[in-house]
C-alpha cells in the first residue's frame, strides 16, 4: 500500500519517528513509523482504531511528554458524521492507548485537524477548519476551529473563529509559558500569526503583508519571540522572526 509521511520528529531517545496513513485494504489508516539513531526501523504500525469505518488523512503528529505519541488529522468520509478531527494517542511502544473524533456541533459544521501541541498540564491544543454541515458533503468550508482535548482524549473547549479577522487554516501552534498560545497559517495569501488566551479568544493577530503564502510550521525562542516558516505556493520559501510574542521567562 502507498504510504503518506506528514510529519517527522526526532525523539527524546535519539532515534526518529514519522507520522502519517497509509492505503491498507482500500482504505486511508493512520500509521507509525519509529527508527533508532541509525535508522533501524523499531516499529512500523497500521493504528485501524476504526475499524476501516472511514479514511484517516493524518496532518500532524508528536512525541508526548510521557514518551508515547500523538496523531492528529481527519476524515473526509466519516458517515453519517461526515467531516472529523482526529487525535489519536499511543503508548511508547506504538499502542493504542485513545482515539478521538471531534467536530463542532454548535454551527452543525464538521472539522479538520491541520495541527497538534501539547500544553503544560498534558492536554492537546489541536486547530484546523470547520468544513460543510455535519452530515452533508458540499465542501464548504467555514473558517477557523481550535480546541483543547485532554489527557483521556475528552474536549475541553472548542472556538471557532469562522471567517473572521484571525488565522485560517492553522498548520502550527505552540503554548506560550504564560499559558495562552500562537498559531500560524494563512490570512487572505499572507502568513499570519495569531495569539489566543488559554480558552481559545483572540489576543491578536499579526500579519506578514511583505510575504506570500502561509504560515506552515513556529517554535518559540527564548527571547520573547517566534519564528515562523511560511511557503508560497510559487515555491518561496520564507523565514521570519517576530518580536514580543510572549513575556521570556528568566
Amino acid at each position: 500500500g502507498g504510504n503518506n509521511p506528514r510529519a517527522l520528529q526526532i525523539t527524546d531517545d535519539g532515534g526518529y519517528v514519522a507520522f502519517g496513513d497509509s492505503y491498507v485494504g482500500a482504505y486511508q489508516l493512520a500509521s507509525i513509523l519509529k527508527t533508532d539513531a541509525a535508522g533501524d526501523v523499531e516499529f512500523l504500525k497500521v493504528i485501524n482504531d476504526n475499524g476501516r469505518a472511514y479514511d484517516q488523512h493524518i496532518q500532524a503528529g508528536l512525541q508526548t511528554a510521557d514518551g508515547g505519541y500523538v496523531l492528529a488529522g481527519y476524515s473526509s468520509n466519516g458517515a453519517p458524521e461526515g467531516y472529523l478531527a482526529l487525535l489519536i494517542k499511543l503508548d511508547s511502544a506504538g499502542n493504542l492507548e485513545w482515539s478521538g473524533k471531534y467536530n463542532y456541533p454548535p454551527d452543525d459544521h464538521g472539522a479538520e485537524a491541520y495541527c497538534v501541541t501539547q500544553t503544560a498540564n498534558g492536554d492537546y491544543l489541536i486547530g484546523g477548519e470547520l468544513i460543510n454541515d455535519i452530515n452533508n458533503n458540499k465542501v464548504l468550508t467555514h473558517g477557523c476551529w481550535i480546541a483543547q482535548i485532554n489527557a483521556d482524549g475528552e474536549e475541553v473547549w472548542a472556538q471557532s473563529h469562522g471567517h473572521g479577522y484571525t488565522v485560517h487554516y492553522p498548520m502550527a501552534m505552540q503554548e506560550t509559558p504564560q499559558g495562552d498560545f500562537v498559531a500560524t497559517g494563512d490570512f487572505n495569501g499572507h502568513p499570519i500569526l495569531a495569539k489566543f488566551d488559554a480558552l481559545g479568544n483572540l489576543i491578536w493577530n499579526f500579519v506578514m503583508d511583505d510575504y506570500p503564502g502561509m504560515g506552515k510550521a513556529l517554535t518559540l525562542t527564548p527571547d520573547g519571540g517566534c519564528v515562523v516558516v511560511c511557503s508560497a505556493q510559487s515555491g518561496n520559501t520564507t523565514i521570519v522572526k517576530i518580536d514580543h510574542v510572549f513575556v521570556p521567562v528568566p
